[in-house]
């Protein structure tokens, strides 16, 4: 049986060469997970390592495989750029690899986003997803929230992902989905503190490194805000559009406002807004009430694709999901998805 211990005692043999350690010890292993037979961890270099770093995880590899013949892993290799700002002019370095991410198999990729966190994305994006899978599509749904995963909350707890002869992961099949995540591959009791290359790496993993099956839709459900993950997404995706989730609150209109002007600007079609949160229905009088001020989601100059309730049981928003998809995948009004 593995334990935390025994697993760093053997990642403390791997020493690269001039680099004045063990892994280890330099700090380059990175949110450990010791779970049965699995072990998931970040392998983080610093970045004059990089062309080193297939080499480095092939042996890291190895190392465990020696000690632990019968052990799954999934290790997520990166770099990271050194703290200190060079004097000379800079070159900005992007973790990840170079070109664009293509998936044949997958038709098309619709981003689900936010402005501000907490107006209920991950909700929306699940609720669309399972709208479309019940219309008959293959549906994927991929969690891009690299520090605030919601998807194993959502759907339950799972091991990580296992690995295919090609040392892909083979994502989850939850509730008629193909699911992955990166909360399925750290601690969910630690936080998450990693450098923006480290994010953008860790993305394109997800991407290029799961064995995604043909899908009609894979479904993102971005972190909030207009960051890093984001910009990696329009600049290596082929996004074929984009749905802003956002409360008729001026604070989260005003970052849904600028969420949608990032995905304009990226060149991303924006297919329109959900208003989440916006009214509840009074258990006693049976008559829709407004959370906030009426009318407020008219100034993101958006088609708005519905408002949906505060429901706790979620009973009632099955339907309003299914009107969304038919949406975005057909009625007048709206920009299609193709």
């Amino acid at each position: 049986m593995m334990c935390l211990d025994d697993v760093l005692a053997v990642l403390s043999r791997v020493s690269p060469h001039g680099a004045g350690g063990d892994i280890v010890a330099l700090g380059w292993v990175k949110g450990l997970v010791v779970q049965g037979d699995q072990v998931g961890f970040v392998l983080d270099v610093p970045h004059p390592l990089a062309p080193q770093l297939p080499a480095l995880k092939d042996q890291t590899e190895a190392a465990l495989k020696q000690a632990y013949p019968a052990a799954t892993l999934r290790i997520v290799a990166t770099t990271h750029t050194p703290p200190k700002v060079p004097k000379a002019p800079k070159t900005i370095t992007h973790g990840g690899t170079a070109g664009p991410i293509v998936l044949p198999q997958i038709r098309r990729i619709l981003a689900v986003g936010s402005g501000k966190g907490g107006v209920g994305k991950s909700t929306v994006a699940l609720g669309i997803a399972r709208a479309l899978r019940d219309q008959g599509q293959r549906v994927g749904l991929l969690d891009l929230d690299i520090f605030g995963p919601s998807l194993p909350t959502l759907l339950g707890a799972k091991p990580p992902p296992p690995l295919n002869a090609e040392k892909a992961m083979i994502p989850h099949t939850i509730d008629g989905l193909t699911v992955q995540s990166i909360g399925y591959m750290v601690d969910p009791d630690k936080a998450v503190i990693w450098r923006g290359p480290m994010v953008m790496g860790a993305v394109e993993q997800l991407f290029r490194d799961t064995a995604w099956p043909t899908l009609d839709t894979l479904i993102l459900d971005l972190p909030p805000g207009t960051g890093d993950v984001q910009l990696t997404l329009a600049q290596k995706v082929n996004l074929s559009g984009a749905i802003i989730v956002t409360t008729p609150h001026d604070l989260a209109m005003a970052d849904a406002r600028r969420a949608a002007a990032m995905f304009q600007k990226m060149q991303v079609a924006v297919l329109g807004v959900v208003v989440n949160m916006a009214f509840f229905i009074c258990p006693t009088c049976d008559t829709p009430h407004d959370v906030f001020p009426a009318g407020q989601a008219d100034g993101l100059n958006l088609p708005q694709l519905i408002r949906l309730p505060l429901d706790p049981l979620g009973g009632t928003l099955g339907p309003l999901f299914a009107q969304i998809a038919g949406q975005i995948m057909g009625a007048s009004g709206v920009t299609r998805l193709p």
